[in-house]
This record gives C-alpha cells, structure tokens and sequence, in this order.
C-alpha cells in the first residue's frame, strides 16, 4: 500500500484494504497505534458477522473473528515485549 493512504478508510473497510489480518501486522508504514485500531474495527467486523450469521443473515465475507484476534493479541504482545 502507498503512504498516502485514507487512514479513515482503512480504519472504517479494514478488509477491503488487507487480504488478511496478518497482512496489517506486517505493513511497516504503520504505526503500532493504527494497526490496533485498523484490527480493533476489522475485529468489530467480524462480529457483528458471526451475529448474523447465527441469526442467518450471513453475509458474503467469511467471519475472520478468529484470525483477527490472534492478530490483535500478537501485535499487543509484540508491543509488551518491545517496551
């Protein structure tokens, strides 16, 4: 991705600018702080999609719930053991 990037958009359509959770993990024009939030919405996201899932209205993205928390909790680990 180039730096000029609408951070707003990635923080608001976090899959519609990543392939996969891991892929904002490894983006280096990040900061730590933006990556948090842009897995911290996408996580939202995902959610809300199980939600609907069970309530079958499922959408066409499949649910990353799973891969978005493991992100989260290794960029949080990641950022502990950096300090």
């Amino acid at each position: 991705m180039e730096p000029t990037r609408d951070i707003e958009a990635l923080i608001a359509d976090p899959a519609g600018h990543f392939d996969r959770p891991a892929d904002v993990l490894a983006d280096e024009n990040l900061s730590v702080h933006l990556k948090q939030k842009i897995l911290e919405s996408w996580k939202d996201e995902a959610s809300h999609m199980v939600e609907s899932a069970g309530e079958n209205m499922a959408g066409g993205e499949p649910a990353r719930l799973r891969e978005v928390s493991e992100a989260l909790l290794q960029l949080n680990e990641n950022t502990v053991v950096n300090r």
